[in-house]
C-alpha cells in the first residue's frame, strides 16, 4: 500500500511539475514570438504521459483481462464540470440505459478511485470529456487490463489541435491568454485518453468520423442529444405556445460559452443591425456570453440580456418567450462536428430556428420546411426579414420542427442504439476461446501482503498451480491492509493471477468476528465478476465467514482448509489470555461457557460449524490436526499436508564467536512460544549461545540487541519468503517450542531441509519429522524445564550443533505434491458439479 500511495505522489508531482512548464509554453505560442511552436508543447505532454503510462504499466498491480459481466452495469466516469454537458451526456445517458434496460452508475471525475473500485461487476466502461490527468490515464489502464470495452465520449472536437481552440482573436477579449493556454493544454489530454480507448461515442456523424482516427478501434456509437422526461415542461409548453401580442418580435440568441463571439459579430451582428433599425418592433433576447459590437449595444433596452442561466427550465421559459432562434458558427471543422442541439430546443417550443450550414444541420434540417439554413450573410438576412414579416410562417415552421424533434429525438431511439451495443444478448466481452475451470481462492492476505504461515502456503499452492496445472484459472479474494473506507474492493494481478482486495474494518477482536453482512455484497461482486467453479477457504479472518454462507446460499461448491482453529473455538489458537490451552469437544455449551460473551460465542461456534459441515471437503494440514477437528465434531475431514517450498541453497555461515546461533521465527506471540524461551534464557546461564528471534513489530531492516541472563539475543524485524535462506544460512539450532498443537509446521520443515536441528513442542504437528536426538528434540512446552535441559545440551556441546547435519532421508512433501492432491480434489468437485448440472 505504501508503495503504491507513494508511486502515485511521484507520478502527480511529474506530471504538475511537465504541466507547468507547458502551461508557459503555450501562453509564449499565444504572443506568436515564432520562438516556441504548440506542437512542441503538444508533443511535450504527449511524451510526459507516454513515460507515465509506462511507469504504471511496469510498476502498478494492474488486474488481468477477465472481461466483464455481462449483466453488469455500465461504469462512467464523467466531466461534470459543464452543466450542459452535464444534461445532455451524463443525466440524459443514465435515462437512455434506463430505458433500455441496462444498469449503469455514474461517477464525478473528481472520484477516480471509487470509479476503478466499482469496475468488479461493470460490463462496459465510458470515460466522458475527462482528460488523460495521472488518475485518469490509470483508471483507463486498469479498466483496459481488465478485458472491459471501453468508449470514450465526447460532444465537441476538443481533442484536435489543428482546430481547437478558435484564434485567440476571435474570442474578441472574453478569455484571458491564461484561460487561452489552459484550452490549448487541455487538447493533447483529451486526445490521449480517447486514443487509450477502444472505441467512441459521438454526438454528431462528423464528430464519430475524427473520433474513429483516434481510438483504438473504429469502433463508433452516435448518441445525440435527445429528449427525456426532464423536457416535459419544454414539451408541455411547447404544445400551446403563448403568442405574445404586443406585436414585438423577439430574437433569441443563447451561448453557452465564451467561442463563438467573433462568428456572432461577423455572421449575423451587421443583418441584425441592419434589421432593428428597420424594423423598430424587432428585440434581440441573449442569454449567455456575447459580447455586442458597440453599434448593436446602442440599441438600449431593445436587446435584452441574460447572464448564463444554469436553470433548463428558466432557460426553456426564456426561449420560449421569443419568436426566432439562432445559432450562428463559423464555417469549419470544428462547427461541422458540433450537435443540434440548439435547433432542438427551439423545435420542441415550436420556435423556428435560423442556423449555420454545417454539416449536422445540413443532415438534420429540411431547409425551408423545418428551419432555414443561412450559408452568407446576405442569407442571415433574408431569412431572418422573411421571418420577422410573416408570422405564420413563423408557425408552420415551429409546428413542423416539433414534429420532427418529438418523433426522432425520443429517448427511445438512443435507447435502441444503447441496448444494441451494450445488451448482454448481443454484447459479448468475455474472451471467446473455451472457460477453463475457474477457482476463487480465500485468504485473508496475499501478496504483496503475504502475512503470515498460511499466507505463505497458499501463495505457494497458487504459483506451483500456475507451473504445473494450466487447466485451471486461480482467482485471490483477499482483504487489504492499511486501505480504507472499510468496504472498498479493488482488483489487481500478481503473477499473473486476478487478485480481489476488499479494504476490511479494523476493530477490536477482528480478527475473532465470524460474521460481517458488509462484506456480502462485495463477494457477490467478485462471484458475478470471476464466475468460479469452486471456491477454497483458508484463513477468512478479517473476511469473515458470511463470504461462506454467500457461496452456500448461490450453491457454489466450496472447500475450506483447517489451518489454526478458527472455525472451533473463541481463542485461534486454542490458547486463551492466560496462556491455557483449551481443546474444543462436541458439548459446545461447555466450550463456550468460559468466552467472553457466552451466548455470541454458542451463535458463533453453531454458525461456523455449521458452515464446515456443509463444505464439500474440510482439509486439514496434518492429521493430529484433523484429530482435533474432528473431535470438536466435524466431518468430512481429509488429510491435505502442505509441502515445503524448495528453498535456495543453503550456505552456512558459523558465528564467529563460535556460539550456537539459535533462532525464533515466529514472533514474539505467547502461543509460538516466545515468553517461554525469554523464560528460560533468563533463569539459565549459558556460555556459547545466541538467540535471533524475530519481532513482527520492527520495521524492515530493523533489529534491537539485548541481553536475556547471559544470552545476547537479536530482535530482528521479518524477514521476506525469498530471503528465509539467508536466515536458516545464519543458524544452527531452530526453536519452535509453540504453546498451542501447531496444524502444520512450516519452519520446522524448512529448517530439518537446510541442515538445521530443531527444537520443537510435542503439540500437533509441528515436531512431527524430528528424529529425537538425531536432527532435534521434541519437548513438553508446559513448562520451561524441558527447554531449559535442552539449551543446556546446546551449550553443553557447542561443536556438535554447528555442525550441519547430513541430508534427511527420503523426500519431503514438495509444494508439487500437495498442488497435485488440491488438484485431484478440485476436479473431482467440479466434475460432480457439472454431472449434477
Amino acid at each position: 500500500m505504501e508503495f503504491g500511495r507513494k508511486l502515485h505522489e511521484v507520478v502527480q508531482l511529474y506530471f504538475d511539475h511537465q504541466s507547468a512548464r507547458a502551461h508557459a509554453l503555450y501562453r509564449e505560442t499565444i504572443e506568436e514570438t515564432g520562438l516556441v511552436h504548440r506542437k512542441a508543447v503538444d508533443a511535450l505532454l504527449t511524451q510526459t504521459l507516454d513515460e507515465i503510462r509506462a511507469l504504471y504499466l511496469e510498476l502498478e498491480s494492474l488486474p488481468v483481462p477477465i472481461g466483464g459481466n455481462l449483466e453488469g452495469y455500465v461504469a462512467i466516469l464523467a466531466n461534470d464540470d459543464l452543466r450542459q454537458c452535464t444534461h445532455y451526456r451524463i443525466e440524459q445517458k443514465a435515462l437512455q440505459f434506463e430505458s433500455a434496460g441496462i444498469p449503469v452508475k455514474i461517477f464525478s471525475h473528481s472520484d477516480v478511485q471509487e470509479f476503478v473500485d466499482s469496475l468488479v461487476g461493470a460490463r462496459a466502461a465510458i470515460f466522458y470529456r475527462v482528460a488523460a490527468l495521472p488518475p485518469v490515464l490509470r483508471a483507463i489502464l486498469h479498466t483496459n487490463s481488465m478485458g472491459l470495452d471501453t468508449y470514450y465520449e465526447v460532444d465537441d472536437l476538443i481533442f484536435d489541435s489543428s482546430c481547437y481552440p478558435d484564434p485567440f482573436p476571435s474570442f474578441e477579449g472574453q478569455v484571458s491568454a491564461i484561460e487561452y493556454a489552459g484550452l490549448q493544454f487541455g487538447v493533447p489530454l483529451f486526445r490521449y485518453a480517447m486514443s487509450m480507448c477502444k472505441g467512441s461515442i459521438a454526438s454528431t456523424p462528423a464528430l464519430a468520423e475524427r473520433m474513429q482516427a483516434v481510438t483504438a478501434t473504429d469502433a463508433n456509437i452516435v448518441i445525440r442529444n435527445g429528449l427525456d422526461e426532464r423536457n416535459n415542461a419544454a414539451v408541455t409548453m411547447g404544445a400551446h405556445p403563448i403568442r405574445h401580442s404586443s406585436g414585438r418580435v423577439r430574437i433569441f440568441y443563447g451561448s453557452g460559452t465564451k467561442a463563438h463571439n467573433a462568428d456572432f459579430n461577423r455572421l449575423v451582428a451587421p443583418a441584425l443591425l441592419d434589421l432593428m433599425e428597420r424594423y423598430p418592433h424587432v428585440d434581440l433576447v441573449i442569454v449567455g456570453y456575447l459580447k455586442l459590437k458597440p453599434e448593436l449595444s446602442a440599441m438600449g433596452d431593445r436587446i435584452i440580456a441574460y447572464s448564463f442561466i444554469s436553470d433548463v427550465t428558466a432557460y426553456w421559459s426564456v426561449l420560449a418567450s421569443c419568436d426566432i432562434n439562432l445559432a450562428v458558427l463559423e464555417s469549419s471543422i470544428v462547427a461541422d462536428c458540433k450537435s443540434e442541439i440548439k435547433w432542438l430546443e427551439a423545435a420542441v417550443l415550436q420556435i423556428p430556428s435560423i442556423v449555420s450550414a454545417t454539416r449536422t444541420y445540413e443532415d438534420v434540417i429540411e431547409d425551408g420546411v423545418d428551419g432555414y439554413i443561412a450559408r452568407s450573410p446576405t442569407q442571415w438576412y433574408d431569412r431572418l426579414e422573411t421571418l420577422i414579416a410573416d408570422p405564420t410562417l413563423r408557425e408552420e415552421i415551429g409546428a413542423k420542427a416539433r414534429a420532427k424533434a418529438l418523433r426522432d429525438y425520443d429517448i427511445a431511439v438512443a435507447a435502441r442504439t444503447l441496448w444494441s451495443a451494450f445488451d448482454s444478448s448481443v454484447q459479448k466481452t468475455v474472451p471467446s476461446q473455451p472457460k477453463r475451470p475457474r477457482v476463487l481462492v480465500c485468504n485473508v492476505f496475499f501478496a504483496p501482503q503475504s502475512y503470515g504461515g498460511a499466507t505463505r502456503v497458499v501463495e505457494d499452492n497458487v504459483w506451483t498451480f500456475q507451473e504445473r496445472h494450466p487447466d485451471l484459472d486461480i482467482g485471490i479474494f483477499c482483504s487489504a491492509e492499511g486501505f480504507s473506507p472499510p468496504g472498498r474492493l479493488s482488483m489487481g494481478s500478481e503473477k499473473g493471477v486476478p487478485v480481489y482486495s476488499l479494504s476490511t474494518l479494523q476493530e477490536v477482536d477482528m480478527d475473532w468476528r465470524a460474521f460481517n453482512e458488509a462484506h456480502a455484497a462485495p463477494f457477490e461482486r467478485v462471484l458475478d465478476h470471476f464466475q468460479p467453479d469452486l471456491v477454497h477457504f483458508h484463513c477468512i479472518q478479517r473476511l469473515t465467514a458470511t463470504i461462506v454462507d454467500v457461496a452456500l446460499r448461490r450453491n457454489i461448491p466450496y472447500v475450506v482448509t483447517l489451518h489454526d482453529a478458527w472455525w472451533i473455538s473463541d481463542h485461534q489458537f486454542l490458547v486463551d489470555e492466560d496462556g491455557l490451552l483449551h481443546l474444543p469437544g462436541t458439548d459446545v455449551l461447555a466450550d463456550c461457557g468460559a468466552g467472553r460473551d457466552r451466548l455470541q460465542s454458542i451463535a458463533r461456534r453453531q454458525r461456523l460449524t455449521s458452515l464446515l459441515q456443509n463444505a464439500q471437503a474440510n482439509l486439514s494440514v496434518s492429521a493430529p490436526f484433523a484429530d482435533i477437528y474432528a473431535k470438536a465434531g466435524i466431518t468430512g475431514l481429509q488429510v491435505v499436508e502442505n509441502g515445503t517450498p524448495a528453498l535456495s541453497e543453503v550456505v552456512r555461515s558459523p558465528r564467529a564467536d563460535c556460539r550456537v546461533a539459535l533462532g525464533h521465527v515466529g514472533g514474539r506471540s505467547p502461543h509460538k512460544g516466545a515468553s517461554l524461551i525469554e523464560a528460560a534464557l533468563g533463569r539459565g546461564n549459558y556460555d556459547n549461545l545466541h538467540l535471533t528471534m524475530v519481532d513482527g513489530t520492527l520495521s524492515p531492516g530493523q533489529s534491537i540487541d539485548t541481553l536475556w541472563g547471559t544470552t545476547p539475543v537479536t530482535l530482528t524485524a521479518p524477514f521476506p519468503q525469498a530471503e528465509m535462506g539467508r536466515l536458516y544460512s545464519q543458524l544452527d539450532v531452530l526453536l519452535a517450542p509453540s504453546t498451542w498443537p501447531e496444524s502444520f509446521g512450516l519452519v520446522t520443515r524448512e529448517a530439518l531441509g537446510s541442515g538445521l536441528w530443531v527444537v520443537a513442542s510435542n503439540l500437533g504437528a509441528i515436531g512431527q519429522d524430528i528424529e529425537e536426538d538425531r536432527n532435534g528434540y521434541v519437548i513438553d512446552t508446559t513448562t520451561s524445564r524441558d527447554l531449559s535441559q535442552v539449551l543446556s545440551k546446546l551449550d553443553a556441546d557447542p561443536a556438535r550443533y554447528r555442525t550441519s547435519l547430513p541430508a534427511r532421508t527420503g523426500t519431503p512433501r514438495s509444494m508439487a505434491d500437495q498442488a497435485d492432491a488440491l488438484h485431484n480434489i478440485y476436479q473431482g468437485l467440479i466434475a460432480a458439479r457439472s454431472m449434477s448440472a
